[in-house]
């Protein structure tokens, strides 16, 4: 049951849930806030894997560079 006329209760599964739990514990804030940040965020799955690919990329570079030293 809802907490307030302002929320609603919605069904996801357990490895969801615990995701979205642990989430919640390791930013010290609820899941309502983790799932609602998630939502409104407002990037496309396009945009968060070309993010992540830009990381590795720079992860990447910067391993060589510390293998490597002469190469940067």
């Amino acid at each position: 049951m809802p907490r307030s006329q302002n929320r609603r209760t919605i069904e996801v599964p357990v490895p969801l849930y615990e995701e979205l739990s642990a989430r919640a514990v390791r930013e010290g804030t609820t899941i309502a806030a983790v799932v609602q940040g998630l939502i409104t965020d407002g990037k496309t799955l396009q945009e968060w894997f070309g993010e992540i690919d830009a990381q590795r990329r720079e992860l990447r570079r910067d391993l060589r560079n510390r293998d490597h030293p002469s190469n940067s």
